[in-house]
């Protein structure tokens, strides 16, 4: 299950979301098949496609395909989330990525993509 969302103040750029694999089918190349394919036609509508992830088994998988994913970041991602968290107390118990590890990835495609 995944969701393809507009990257917020960025034109031009789509990004997943909430992209799950349930434990008894990860593993099995299903979910790389699956992303993979709303990328490239992501990408044939003339936009952009990224990953945001602090998934750890996601991040290697990436890695290994790439021919079609340039990771672009990878580290501590500081949140601006945290100065609104600073206002409202019901924000500061929300659960962030802010102390995981996150990495961001890029489509570039192979060369069958349009």
């Amino acid at each position: 299950m995944t969701g393809v969302m507009q990257q917020m103040c960025k034109a031009g750029i789509k990004r997943a979301h909430r992209f799950v694999v349930l434990p008894e089918w990860q593993g099995l190349g299903i979910g790389m098949a699956f992303i993979e394919k709303v990328a490239a036609m992501i990408k044939r509508e003339g936009f952009a496609f990224r990953i945001i992830t602090t998934t750890p088994q996601l991040v290697p998988a990436l890695h290994r395909h790439k021919d079609k994913w340039q990771c672009v970041f990878s580290g501590r991602q500081v949140s601006a989330f945290k100065a609104l968290a600073r206002k409202d107390a019901k924000l500061a118990r929300t659960s962030t990525s802010e102390h995981r590890l996150t990495a961001i990835f890029v489509y570039i495609g192979g060369a069958a993509d349009g």
